[in-house]
């Protein structure tokens, strides 16, 4: 088995059914040129059919037939492989779409907790209430249950050989056991088309009599199961032969369905029918109060997986191993490893696999996506090769931003909403909204365990549920980070698990919302000695903290990710995926280093990413919403011109203005930051045509409602206003339609707005891409992300890729770059003068990818230096450089563009920018040359160990510098 060179650059591509295998393997070639090593994959197994992701998986034994089959997929890895590139694959082990395209949740909902797949997914059979005990709740009727029968539309009916419950467009199957009441219903109007006698009356009498010996759901467990479930199987197979053998007999199983639920006791036996299934549909909305499923956060049709469970890691891995075995992975993506019940025994076992696949090869890397928090690391002894990158997106992020200036923007944010609201409280309250409404179930399941344990011990008997859910709901604020990893084989606290426990229970005894004496008793739970403990009560410890880590994370994601960074948005380039707002900024760029520093030393081969198919904007909005940090005083007037000339179109719902002034405002930033522009000979000019405009109008308005519904403060998925919606959609549409003198006026105003931001933007972004590309860890590329992408959150990022553009523009990059010395140049010129196009964005990804892939022992091998600087503008420049033996990569980069220059079009560069600011190199390079490769240009270090900035910037705005030993 041969793997292609270990990852060092990968793109990642989103496959659907509108990008499939053949569609990414024509581009192969395009990507080997653009350097980089490795195709980084969305999930390829088995989705739903109407999947535009692959993250709901069905089954995840085979290749989901929406973008090819097992033939093309290896097609498109050997067509890799034959360009010396390799395949990473993104793989959901914590989930699947809980639908009847599942074949394995099917079978649970038809045998229950008998079937052979119940062990699979994470469900609580044992519910207090006897009717609910065995059952698995399935919220999806749009009434309560009463209603949806007294209007008849749950109904029974014959498809494709079964019966079946039917619900508008979904359907249910029936248990086995249960068949009968159906068949027996029917049996006299059978009796009367065909003699006593007739082959098929028999065998379908004969079938009834052995699926009625089976016991019911109620009687499982007490009484011997007769026939196995093949034999059962195969009983329902010989009935359905039956009845389609026959027309007249298909027609009674037809109309049999039909009568079953009609007349004056249909509703009577549509009853009887539903309470002895194995599962019970619900009132969605009494989810997050009664499910009996652990969740794919707060989506109740995304089940977890019990991969805690050998054998069900062995079930949902067996394909994946096979490709492992076959060499065509070179790496694994674990999407959402918290969410697992112990992510380190999952590593491990995951680990043991790809050894026992390719023993002679055991490097293949595996990378967790995981958010970690600014003051933890990812846990020392996971077997990855680190994370998928959040925590480097926001230190870069972070350097882009002027303190003082993101400082004013929050007063002024603060001063339109009239009140003195910080990130902390609005994260606080989030946590506690999902967790009291959402994740309700999930608290009141733990807080049954720990009442029942309280009970058995005097000191604590006294102690109510309720004073225990509070506990328990305002711990989980508290804590400072996703989750702790206590397990099994680690019952002592570690020195994190214990900061974070300590500092979750001191938070709640600060906030006072919960008794001192359930907080105690909690804390007697977590942080006491196990070995103190009798082994029963150590058992219930471990398994409660168990659960209790996979509540916390579903917490911080839905309060914080998916609600606060929604509804606190004073500069909403912050508000990314693991960002927190209120870090100090003033620790940016000490930060930035100390991160890479330990990526170097403990992580070398972690993903960086700065856009994903998660982010909530690309990176390239967020470059160009930076730039009003340096403008705080221009956008905080341009933001109170345009709500005034937008005044006549709010309204009041419900007493309150809408939009909300934090609405409104977030409706201007992300216009401004996807508005697209086009060069001219005077500068950058924002396009204006209507059918422009149109088209940004359809994506925020589609942005917008998802936004407020996040937010929870007016409206949310759950609980819909739709007056509120309905005015929010209708101000952004007369905002933007240019019929009235104000609504041309705001939009002429916006439009100069974007132009003056436009290219301080772009400057922003190729300092990202380049420290990006050339930090320690293994850099990713958004599919499309080579050329600016201005897009918001998912599926504004998932639009059509213009490959032909992008192919068109490397071509013509290689062609000129390569040849002449005049014709560098003046493509080196075009490029500075009009960025507009892109091609300065795919220059720099070019050339920082072919350094990576032609000298990868210097970003894989060496040693990490911070670059200092000297002189009138060093606080406005960042940089590195990384050694390895004599060799040296240096990465320097400009920050906060629009001070350097007197005209806000141009480029930072050359004297007039930086005038005599120095940058002091690692003394090894005292009087060496280096060569600049984004210029060709050649610069000598100083015998003092420094460069000019302004000869390091002379024509280029970032600079790449390489010893030529390297290049040679």
């Amino acid at each position: 088995m041969s793997h292609s060179e270990r990852p060092y650059a990968t793109y990642r591509l989103q496959f659907n059914a509108s990008f499939r295998f053949e569609d990414a393997q024509k581009l192969i070639p395009y990507f080997s040129r653009l350097g980089v090593t490795h195709a980084y994959s969305s999930p390829l197994l088995r989705a739903r059919q109407d999947s535009t992701h692959g993250y709901d998986v069905v089954d995840p034994r085979s290749v989901n037939p929406n973008i090819g089959d097992e033939t093309a997929f290896r097609t498109f890895v050997k067509t890799l492989q034959a360009h010396g590139m390799g395949l990473v694959l993104d793989i959901v082990p914590n989930h699947m779409a809980a639908c009847g395209e599942n074949p394995y949740w099917e079978n649970v909902l038809t045998y229950g907790i008998s079937s052979p797949h119940a062990r699979w997914f994470d469900i609580d059979w044992r519910m207090p209430h006897s009717e609910l005990w065995g059952r698995v709740l399935v919220p999806v009727l749009g009434e309560p249950l009463q209603r949806v029968l007294a209007q008849d539309q749950l109904s029974v009916f014959w498809d494709q050989g079964r019966f079946r419950v039917r619900y508008w467009e979904n359907s249910y199957p029936i248990d086995p056991a249960t068949v009968p009441m159906i068949l027996q219903f029917g049996m006299p109007e059978l009796h009367e088309q065909f003699p006593d006698g007739h082959s098929a009356l028999t065998e379908i009498q004969a079938i009834s009599e052995k699926l009625d010996a089976l016991p019911t759901r109620a009687e499982r467990g007490q009484r011997r199961v007769e026939l196995s479930l093949e034999e059962t199987e195969d009983l329902l197979s010989r009935l359905a032969q039956t009845i389609v053998m026959s027309p007249a007999i298909q027609a009674w199983a037809v109309q049999t369905a039909e009568r079953f639920t009609s007349g004056e006791d249909g509703q009577k036996r549509l009853r009887a029918l539903l309470r002895a299934q194995n599962y019970r549909l619900v009132y969605w909305r009494r989810a997050a109060r009664i499910l009996n499923y652990r969740r794919f956060f707060d989506i109740n049709d995304l089940i977890s997986v019990r991969q805690e469970d050998p054998e069900v890691f062995d079930d949902t891995h067996s394909l994946i191993a096979r490709w492992i075995s076959e060499g065509l992975l070179d790496g694994i993506r674990i999407d959402h490893i918290d969410g697992l019940r112990d992510p380190l025994r999952y590593l491990e076992r995951l680990r043991d696999l790809i050894s026992e696949q390719e023993p002679n090869d055991q490097d293949l890397p595996v990378w967790v996506e995981k958010i970690v928090a600014h003051n933890e690391v990812l846990p020392s002894d996971w077997p990855s090769a680190g994370t998928t990158g959040y925590e480097s997106l926001n230190q870069i992020e972070a350097l882009m931003i002027v303190p003082d200036g993101y400082q004013a923007i929050e007063e002024n944010y603060r001063r339109m909403l009239g009140r003195p609201v910080h990130f902390e409280q609005v994260a606080t309250w989030g946590k506690r909204r999902i967790l009291k409404a959402d994740l309700s179930a999930f608290v009141g399941r733990l807080a049954d365990i720990l009442h029942r344990l309280a009970q058995a011990k005097p000191e604590s008997s006294t102690l109510r549920e309720k004073e225990l859910i509070e506990a328990l709901v305002e711990f989980c604020v508290a804590l400072p980070c996703y989750r702790t990893y206590i397990n099994s084989d680690h019952t002592e606290l570690n020195e994190h698990d214990r900061w974070a426990i300590e500092t979750a229970l001191q938070g709640a005894e600060k906030r006072q919302r919960a008794s001192q004496e359930s907080l105690d008793f909690l804390r007697e739970f977590l942080v006491g000695n196990p070995s103190e403990m009798t082994e029963h009560d150590q058992n219930e410890r471990l398994h409660f903290i168990e659960r209790l880590q996979q509540l916390t994370g579903p917490a911080t994601a839905k309060g914080i990710e998916d609600t606060a960074l929604y509804a606190y948005v004073p500069l909403v380039s912050r508000n990314e995926v693991g960002g927190e707002p209120d870090t100090d900024l003033n620790q940016a760029v000490s930060n930035f280093h100390e991160g890479n520093q330990y990526r170097t030393e403990t992580a070398p081969r972690a993903i960086l990413c700065v856009t994903t198919h998660d982010t909530k904007r690309t990176a390239d909005v967020r470059a160009r919403l930076d730039v009003l940090s340096e403008w705080p005083k221009i956008w905080s007037a341009r933001v109170n011109k345009w709500r005034g000339l937008n005044r006549s179109r709010r309204s009041r719902v419900r007493e309150k203005s809408a939009p909300d002034p934090a609405a409104e405002y977030m409706f201007y930033q992300n216009l401004i930051g996807i508005w697209p522009v086009t060069t001219s000979e005077d500068g950058p000019v924002a396009i204006s045509h209507p059918d422009v405009i149109e088209f940004l109008r359809e994506r925020l308005e589609e942005y917008m409602l998802k936004a407020v519904r996040e937010a929870k403060v007016r409206t949310s998925w759950t609980d819909g206003n739709s007056e509120f919606e309905s005015v929010l959609i209708e101000f952004i549409r007369g905002a933007m339609s240019g019929k009235d003198e104000n609504s041309r006026l705001f939009l002429e105003d916006v439009q100069a707005f974007v132009e003056r931001v436009a290219r301080p933007g772009f400057w922003n972004s190729l300092t990202r891409t380049l420290f990006q590309f050339t930090s320690p860890g293994t850099p990713d590329l958004y599919q499309g992300d080579e050329l600016w992408n201005f897009a918001l959150v998912d599926p504004d990022n998932r639009r059509e890729v213009d490959y032909e553009l992008r192919q068109g523009l490397l071509d013509e990059l290689v062609t000129r770059y390569e040849s002449s010395d005049e014709s560098r140049q003046e493509l080196l010129r075009e490029m500075v003068e009009h960025p507009e196009d892109g091609r300065i964005k795919l220059h720099a990804v070019r050339e920082a990818l072919s350094v990576r892939r032609q000298f990868p022992q210097l970003f894989s091998e060496s040693d990490y230096h911070p670059l200092t600087f000297d002189g009138p503008h060093s606080e406005h420049l960042v940089g590195f450089a990384r050694l390895h033996d004599s060799q040296a990569v240096i990465s320097i980069a400009p920050r906060w563009s629009t001070s350097l220059v007197q005209d806000w079009q141009q480029a930072p560069i050359g004297e007039p920018a930086w005038q005599d600011t120095r940058i002091a190199l690692p003394t090894t390079l005292a009087g060496r040359q280096l060569d600049s490769m984004y210029t060709r240009q050649k610069l000598t270090v100083a015998d003092d160990g420094t460069l000019l900035a302004a000869d390091v910037f002379a024509s280029f705005p970032i600079a790449l510098l390489v010893t030529p030993s390297t290049t040679e």
